[in-house]
């Protein structure tokens, strides 16, 4: 019996000199950061550097890759392309964009911008900053990272917002349309006629907007204003989450369709 006693004594102090000491055994699990196995390219949103914006156009040169998909602003117009990676290797693919016409210092900023877009064949991130280089290794283009405008306390005015018949629409209505949140749980803007108010309540990515109230003015310009202006309102009441990119702001509904899309107030 007293063997016994001394054999289970030395096997409990062997088993706890096992769990005592650290482990370097390099097959023991470690947690894994879903965040860090993102490629750093697409971690953020982009604004050129050593761009003249106030000569040129009141919105940064912006660029955004995700998803094999990259899109921005490029002066006058917004563009998008298909995108390929391969290490910091990159290939983009034909862009295309919106139709505008713009002073001749901005057309010549984008026409330049797009040329070297086009011409990128590889990547380097260094100190929050992404340089897009040619084949040869020299450098073509430098951007920082575009800190996303906070969702309180900004104006925003309307982009596209879901009409709830065509999806996507901007017309002489929605350029009237605007929202600002403020820290108080109130929402309140511009709905192309009349102005409206709502509570809303948010978390990090999610948002629900309560029933509007409006002041009771009648619009006949410009044409189908009160139709517009109920539209608009109904698709801030499907709203159930949000992303900020930049200087836009997205809502999206239930099925993860957008619903509005706006851009921060200095935005014309």
């Amino acid at each position: 019996m007293h063997k016994i006693l001394l054999c289970t004594a030395a096997l409990l102090a062997f088993s706890t000199s096992l769990t005592a000491q650290p482990t370097t055994d390099s097959a023991v699990i470690q947690p894994i950061d879903i965040a860090a196995k993102a490629p750093p390219l697409e971690a953020n949103s982009w604004q050129l550097d050593g761009q003249a914006s106030a000569e040129t156009t009141r919105r940064p040169v912006t660029i955004r890759f995700k998803k094999g998909r990259v899109a921005g602003f490029s002066g006058c117009n917004n563009f998008s392309a298909g995108y390929r990676l391969d290490g910091n290797k990159l290939t983009i693919g034909p862009t295309a964009g919106t139709m505008m016409a713009c002073p001749p210092p901005a057309m010549e900023q984008e026409k330049t911008f797009l040329a070297a877009l086009a011409r990128s064949a590889m990547f380097t991130i260094d100190q929050g900053v992404l340089t897009l280089s040619d084949a040869d290794n020299q450098a073509l283009l430098s951007f920082s990272i575009y800190a996303a405008t906070p969702l309180v306390d900004t104006k925003w005015r309307v982009v596209n917002y879901n009409n709830g018949r065509r999806g996507l629409v901007a017309n002489q209505s929605s350029q009237k349309m605007s929202a600002r949140f403020d820290s108080e749980g109130q929402v309140a803007g511009s709905a192309g006629c009349n102005n409206y108010s709502a509570t809303y309540q948010r978390t990090e990515a999610t948002i629900t907007i309560g029933p509007a109230r409006t002041t009771r003015k009648m619009c006949a310009e410009p044409k189908d204003v009160m139709r517009d202006e109920q539209e608009y309102l109904a698709a801030l009441s499907r709203a159930v989450s949000f992303e900020l990119d930049g200087d836009k702001l997205t809502l999206f509904d239930a099925d993860n369709k957008r619903v509005v899309i706006f851009r921060a107030g200095h935005i014309e």
